[in-house]
């Protein structure tokens, strides 16, 4: 075609735009704004060419008016009326040659960029298909890319499978790449029955078990249990036909193979081979083998074939033995066989024990062949004799207790023994208690069924005695721990001194060897106590050493010292002896406390003497003392309570130094004032006994000479004072508080240490034989213990008040402080003070000491008392 251009010039401003333009289309040139007289652009051209530079133009402004930018569709620019400008003119890649965006895609962009919209239904660009969403598994995925085992078409699309391309896909639940039925997978791509798939292509088994004759299999009856017609392989087992699904198995009894319910199959379906028709053993035979060959069964009861019996067992000696022939001697019949023997024929055959050659009863094998209790048989016929221990009385059995000892009753003989009396089965024998005769199990028998004499009622031999010979003659045995007959106690022993003596009779405490023990006393929260009757000792055993001219009854108690004494940790002993309800001094007491049994003999460690009560505190090491307790003139032993306990110090304050009164003691008043006395008041309930020694031993006391009681001091108690100077000097009045009283008299002694047995001891001061005692005592800084005593061991301490001041005399005012003579010459006299005041000076006078120091053993001094001059 010839192409026709021309050329076009529009002035706009200082601008020219120029544009081709072909004689086919229409105008190209735009221009924009006002210009000047379109047609005065053009050199022609026909008016028909409306816009051209050559045509008539027109009105000015309007097409053809003015040349503006042109549209141009691939340049990349979307101007006009281009939807989008990709820099080509090519279709089908979302912006058309147009310039318009294509159906399925978005553009934007310049050059624009076109994509596809995968989901919108419009298959576009690279799409193989849009199904309108964007989902897997529908046949056209999320990126519009055909799914395999799919077809897609349409739009939107519409995917469908394709059944036979070996993708399972969609609703196929199988594809094994063919189209063909019977393979497992149908050509629906369905899993056929009896068939499992899987796999792509699908591969497809049968299932053996599932009730689906499926591929090659012969049967399937829904287990995969052998044995039952149809095996776990779905094969047809031997002897059985299969039919339908899932399989029913059937045997064919006749056909030689035993199946099923089939107990055998012999081939044929006749009865009375052992194989009936219906292929079951028939009665009396045993069936084997395939096909099956059937014998006779001995044993199962049927007589068949060519058994004589059968009785139900293979034993011989039952009349059918174990090849079902009838034994000798017996008759068998019925089924299962029941044989007999013939019972005295003196042939012992079957269930037969014996066969005496009769049938009578009675002589050891009965009627029915049986051995008769009591005997035994042996040998055909029979021979039957008693059996002796068996516990039968039988035959000439008078007796028969299941034994063949002798001694029992009855003995190896059966016949019963002297002493006895059997009766029963088996025999029992009693021997008759009170007979004389020790038989059986009697230990004794005394000629009487009474208890009580050693011999018990059932000729038994009662606790704590010995019998022997017949008639039994039994005493008791002292020592043996059982009080019996005329005992009065056993303690297990034939031992003196420890409660109950060797005659077992309790201990009196007479003597040494018999002394009461504490297991005689009554016990309560550890305090001891016997209570003696009057009357209860007559014996005197000797002198007390506080008492040796008195002879009255006494008894001795061993008590053992469980704790140790005070300086030990341990306790004090007291010892109490009273006598309750008594009045007047007739029966008086003495107790004496002695650590070793002989009160002639021993050393004493505490005595007191002639009182209706005493209590002792004794501060004793643990061991074993003994406890006298005499009735002070002779007569008539009174009732007497001896107590003995172990006991705190605190609960005997003022016995001893184990307690002594302090200013801390209940009976003590301080002094009044500066310069006055402290006061004890001491009560009439002491009675330790400290000071004085025991018999013909040095005294304790330094100043008590009272011949009459060999230089014996009675009860007494100390007092300790803490003296405050070194200087000072003690002055101690002592008053005893009824000094009307007879043998009321006091003893008063100041010791440097408590303990007046202690041979370092210090005696400050001591004063004897005085209601009323008065002393002065020097004595260095510290405690002083003051010792009241009374003055002999026939008194009762009475009770006393005791006054102890603390001075401080000057010189020659108390004898500690006496005044040294130097020589010959005048004394003068300056004393304010009357302490320590000799006898013959008158009350109320002062007193000064002076105090004279001999130059040599050879001078002789000399003083004398006289009132109202002195003279030394």
């Amino acid at each position: 075609m010839k192409r026709r251009y021309a050329v076009c010039l529009a002035i706009l401003a200082s601008s020219v735009v120029l544009a081709g333009c072909d004689d086919d289309s229409t105008t190209t040139t735009t221009s924009s704004g006002s210009g000047g007289n379109a047609g005065e652009g053009g050199m022609g051209g026909s008016a028909g060419d409306g816009g051209g530079g050559m045509g008539g133009g027109g009105s000015g402004g309007m097409a053809g008016s003015g040349g503006g930018p042109v549209d141009v569709c691939g340049d990349g620019l979307i101007t006009g009326s281009e939807t989008c400008d990709d820099g080509n003119i090519n279709d089908a890649d979302g912006c058309n040659a147009m310039c318009n965006s294509e159906s399925g895609f978005t553009c934007a962009g310049e050059p624009s960029a076109c994509t596809t919209m995968c989901g919108d239904g419009i298959q576009a660009g690279a799409e193989a298909c849009d199904d309108a969403n964007a989902n897997a598994g529908d046949g056209c995925d999320d990126m519009c890319a055909v799914e395999s085992g799919y077809m897609c078409s349409g739009a939107p699309s519409t995917c469908v499978t394709t059944c036979g391309d070996g993708f399972v896909a969609g609703t196929e639940a199988c594809d094994d790449a063919n189209a063909l039925a019977g393979d497992g997978c149908d050509d629906m791509c369905a899993v056929e029955g009896g068939y499992m798939c899987s796999g792509m292509p699908s591969a497809c088994v049968t299932t053996c078990g599932d009730g689906f004759v499926a591929g090659t299999e012969a049967c399937d009856d829904a287990n995969m249990n052998a044995g039952d017609g149809c095996d776990d392989m779905c094969a047809v087992e031997g002897g059985y036909m299969c039919s339908g699904a899932p399989s029913a198995c059937v045997t064919t009894c006749g056909d030689g193979i035993p199946a099923g319910a089939e107990a055998c199959d012999d081939g044929n379906s006749n009865a009375g081979d052992g194989c009936d028709d219906m292929c079951a053993v028939e009665g009396g035979y045993m069936c084997s083998g395939v096909p099956s060959a059937c014998v006779t069964a001995c044993g199962d009861g049927f007589v068949a074939g060519a058994e004589t019996c059968d009785d139900a067992n293979q034993i011989d000696n039952d009349g059918c033995n174990a090849m079902c022939n009838v034994e000798s001697g017996f008759m068998c019949s019925g089924a299962p066989s029941v044989c007999a023997t013939t019972c005295g024929d003196g042939v012992i055959a079957g269930m037969e024990v014996c066969d005496d050659g009769d049938a009578n009863g009675g002589d050891g094998c009965d009627a029915l062949c049986a051995v008769e209790s009591g005997f035994m048989c042996s040998g055909q016929p029979s021979t039957c004799v008693t059996t002796c221990g068996d516990g039968i009385v039988a035959g000439i059995e008078v007796c028969d207790d299941a034994n063949t000892n002798n001694g029992d009753g009855c003995n190896m003989s059966c016949a019963v023994e002297i002493g006895f009396s059997c009766m029963g089965q088996p025999s029992a024998c009693a021997t008759t208690c009170g007979d004389g005769i020790i038989a059986g199990a009697e230990t004794c028998d005394d000629g009487d069924a009474f208890g009580g004499d050693g011999c018990s009622d059932i000729c038994a031999t009662e606790s704590g005695y010995t019998c022997a010979g017949m008639p039994s003659m039994c005493a008791t045995t002292c020592g043996d721990g059982i009080v019996a007959g005329a005992e009065v106690c056993d303690d297990g022993n034939t031992a003196n001194s420890d409660g109950c003596n060797a005659s077992c009779t309790p201990s009196t405490g007479e003597t040494c060897t018999d002394t009461m023990a504490m297991s005689q006393a009554t016990v309560v929260d550890g305090t001891y106590t016997w209570t003696l009757a009057s009357g209860a000792v007559a014996v005197s055993n000797g002198d007390f050493s506080c008492d040796p001219n008195t002879k009255g009854p006494d008894v001795v108690i061993a008590y053992t010292k469980s704790s140790a004494n005070l300086a030990g940790g341990g306790k004090l002993l007291h010892v109490k002896a009273d006598t309750p309800g008594s009045t007047g001094t007739a029966n008086y007491l003495n107790l004496e406390i002695t650590d070793i049994c002989s009160p002639g003999t021993a050393k004493s460690i505490e005595c007191h003497w002639y009182k209706d009560n005493w209590d002792a505190y004794v501060d004793l090491p643990a061991g074993t003392y003994y406890i006298w307790v005499q009735k002070h003139s002779t007569g008539t032993f009174p009732a007497v309570s001896v107590l003995a306990e172990e006991i705190d110090a605190i609960d005997a304050e003022g016995e001893g130094c184990f307690a002594p009164y302090t200013s801390a003691s209940s009976i003590y008043t301080p002094p009044g004032g500066p310069g006055l006395p402290h006061t004890w008041n001491l009560p009439a309930s002491i009675n330790s006994f400290d000071m004085g020694p025991t018999w013909g031993e040095p005294q304790s006391i330094t100043c008590d000479n009272h011949a009459t009681y060999g230089d014996i001091t009675g009860v007494d108690t100390v007092i300790q004072f803490d003296k405050q100077s070194q200087t000072s000097v003690l002055k101690i009045d002592v008053q005893n508080t009824d000094p009307t009283l007879t043998q009321s008299d006091l003893n008063v002694e100041v010791l440097s240490v408590c303990d007046p047995q202690d041979v370092a001891k210090v005696s400050r001061h001591c004063r004897a034989d005085k209601d009323t005692v008065s002393i002065t005592a020097p004595s260095p800084a510290g405690p002083a213990y003051i010792w009241v005593t009374s003055e002999a061991t026939s008194e009762e301490f009475n009770g006393a008040t005791v006054q102890i001041t603390e001075i401080f005399p000057g010189i020659g005012e108390s004898w500690p402080t006496a005044e040294p003579l130097m020589g010959s010459g005048p004394i003068v006299a300056t004393s304010t003070q009357r302490l320590d005041a000799p006898s013959c000076i008158p009350a109320g006078s002062n007193i000064h000491w002076f105090s004279y120091t001999l130059m040599n053993d050879a001078m002789t001094f000399r003083s004398q008392c006289r009132w109202p001059r002195r003279r030394v």
